[in-house]
């Protein structure tokens, strides 16, 4: 125990003894205590990020602030690596709430660069949304001042169904339940921050709503928050209940036969159902096995993911229309009031489920109810027609916006993650049961004297079969829209190696290299000299001391030291975070994005064992200009380098490499 202490007062030494660098810009006004407010300004995507920093720092300078203010430049919040390489939590936002705690973070509020005229404010990324406090708060403060105010979506229930991108620099905070915004603008400083603050010194937040609704008139947006739409959904539901049960049916003036129509046919929107989720399943399939087919790649739909969507959903309803023309093999009963009423009552459930996945929705789907309600009152043919399309009006723009999305937004609903193929059968459930409602008008839903094809039908097959031939034989890649294709390149001890990797099998690529892309192209191959690393061990009591010292030629976005022992403890205490495994014989150190040059570590071993050192080091920089010749495509650089070594051990002082 007494030598262990002493090996831990030699760290903490060799830790005060190295020199510390922050690479984000931070500047802290007001108050030390109590929950702050945090600008930053990531570098990454404003290349003014440090001058807005500093004009905000001196309006805060000459303004100090009665709460805790905090002026930050983010340079890393963007990924660097590809997946798995990147590391989310060492990165911009989520480094900071990992260092400072979400405790003490009242609001981020995210300047970029934007428009001189007024401010775009983005309350939400994939998964999140703004805080309403928070939100209301700006466009309350921004009104009064007269500044030209606007929402990137004010349709919010994209961000939390998922249906909308992730927002980089304002996604790390909401994920790590940071209440925070996005401006995007280029109007000074003074202009933009008095307001802001007023709002803050009016605003304390009592109620944290993450469940609202945004609605847009004209250029003015309005706000409906947690309890109104509490209010509206208790209110409507028991106005909804009281007309299913007791109005509309019980109390008819044929409620005997509506009973009696009932109870022939409430295995209906079962049968429904189960179809429409196996139709979704088979056409997401045959889909995948069409781009299987031509691409070699069942992934190569992100390359065209909206006629992908597409694909799927008419291969899916022509199966779904093929099944269900069976219909006609059955006697159902005369009337078709039965099929309103029961499609009223999917849409009372549906309202329930929706809101349950996310409770803003409840008012689309409360309007969708009422319309259904009245629908299945109305007898005429035109009336039950124009219905259907009534009943699509308040999901059009959610519709518009999914299909409007990148592959990113597209893929849970493609791909059916999160029971989607089950929702999508839910929501398609009234539409298929008000249109039997109008085929049964027409006389041709139920048993017929001989079979016919429907026309629907013969719509969707054609429909299917245009688009797959799309998918086999339109180029999915141009100059224009060049395919991106990662060249990986692998340096080691045994000598230089590049793979490629796309999407798409792909033959015939050619490689060059261009000096004048970059000033160091002439690295040495060498993996000692471009990683830099070295190792000097020397002993110290029962142990033995490993200084590390990184120095490396290139800017890696990341390096991985590997510390491997045969026999006992490969590291026991250290200078820098590591992780171990095997048994506490290997270890890692992980150096991410590092500016400090040289970059140093001290760490103890057992004074008789011999360390393996493996240094992986990986950087998009492209030091050499490499990259693919052929048309229509993109390259994307990595370089990978790898370097081992043995530390004998230190069986004298000052052993080492």
């Amino acid at each position: 125990m007494r030598y262990r202490l002493i090996t831990v007062i030699g760290l903490f030494f060799c830790i005060l003894t190295t020199p510390f660098c922050d690479e984000n810009f931070l500047q802290v006004f007001g108050p030390s205590e109590g929950e702050r407010i945090l600008f930053t300004f990531p570098a990454q995507r404003d290349e003014n990020a440090y001058q807005r920093a500093r004009e905000f720092s001196q309006w805060f300078t000459e303004n100090p602030p009665t709460i805790p203010v905090m002026i930050m430049v983010t340079t890393d919040d963007l990924p660097q690596l590809p997946v798995p390489l990147d590391m989310p939590e060492t990165r911009g936002g989520s480094r900071v709430i990992r260092d400072l705690g979400i405790d003490r973070i009242a609001a981020v509020i995210v300047v970029t660069s934007g428009s001189d005229q007024g401010i775009v404010v983005t309350a939400g990324s994939k998964g999140y949304v703004t805080p309403l406090w928070l939100l209301e708060s700006m466009h309350r403060a921004f009104t009064e001042a007269d500044l030209p105010f606007s929402l990137s979506t004010h349709r919010v229930q994209l961000y939390r169904i998922g249906w909308a991108r992730i927002e980089p620099f304002i996604h790390q905070w909401l994920e790590g339940g940071a209440p925070a915004l996005q401006c995007d603008t280029n109007l000074p400083a003074h202009t933009v921050l008095s307001h802001i603050m007023n709002a803050f010194y009016r605003h304390s937040p009592q109620q944290n709503d993450r469940h609202y609704v945004v609605y847009r008139i004209s250029d003015n947006y309005y706000f409906i928050g947690e309890r109104t739409l509490v209010i509206i959904a208790v209110v409507s539901l028991a106005v909804m209940l009281l007309f299913v049960f007791v109005f509309s049916f019980i109390f008819g003036t044929a409620s005997d036969q509506h009973i009696r129509d009932f109870l022939r046919v409430w295995w209906l929107p079962f049968v429904y159902l189960i179809i429409t989720t196996g139709g979704l399943y088979a056409g997401q399939t045959i889909i995948t096995w069409i781009f299987r087919l031509r691409f070699g790649n069942p992934d190569a739909w992100t390359l065209i993911p909206r006629v992908a969507l597409a694909g799927k959903v008419l291969l899916s309803w022509f199966v779904i229309n093929g099944i269900l023309a069976l219909n006609q093999l059955i006697r159902f009963p005369k009337g078709s009031f039965i099929y309103g009423y029961i499609g009223s009552l999917v849409c009372l459930f549906n309202t329930i489920v929706f809101s349950s996945i996310d409770f803003s929705l409840s008012i689309v789907f409360i309007i969708a109810y009422l319309v259904s309600f009245v629908m299945y009152h109305l007898k005429p043919f035109f009336f039950k027609l124009s219905g259907i399309i009534v009943l699509a009006f308040p999901f059009i723009p959610f519709i518009a916006a999914l299909f409007a999305g990148t592959a990113e937004v597209l893929e849970p609903v493609y791909s059916g993650k999160d029971f989607w193929n089950v929702l999508i059968a839910l929501f398609a459930l009234p539409f298929q049961l008000f249109t039997a409602r109008l085929m049964h008008s027409a006389g041709i839903f139920g048993r017929q004297n001989r079979f016919y094809m429907p026309f629907n039908l013969i719509i969707f097959f054609g429909a299917s079969m245009v688009l797959t031939g799309y998918v086999l034989l339109h180029p999915v890649w141009s100059a224009e829209k060049p395919l991106r294709v990662q060249l990986q390149h692998r340096i080691t001890e045994t000598g230089e190696y590049r793979t490629s990797n796309a999407l798409i099998h792909l033959t015939g690529l050619e490689m060059t290299e261009h000096a004048s892309d970059n000033a160091m192209y002439a690295i040495p191959p060498e993996p000692a000299q471009l990683i830099g690393l070295h190792a000097k061990a020397a002993k110290f009591l029962e142990r033995q001391l490993v200084t590390l010292t990184l120095q490396p030629l290139l800017p890696f976005q990341r390096i991985d030291i590997t510390v491997e022992t045969l026999s006992g403890i490969a590291v026991h205490d250290a200078s820098k975070p590591f992780s171990i495994s095997s048994d506490g014989q290997k270890a890692v150190f992980s150096v991410i994005n590092n500016r400090q040059v040289p970059w140093e570590c001290v760490f103890s071993a057992d004074a008789d064992t011999v360390l393996n050192l493996t240094a992986e080091a990986w950087t998009t920089d492209n030091p050499r200009g490499i990259r693919f010749v052929n048309a229509g495509i993109t390259t994307d650089y990595l370089m990978e380098v790898i370097h081992s070594f043995t530390v004998e051990n230190a069986t004298e002082a000052g052993a080492g490499l």
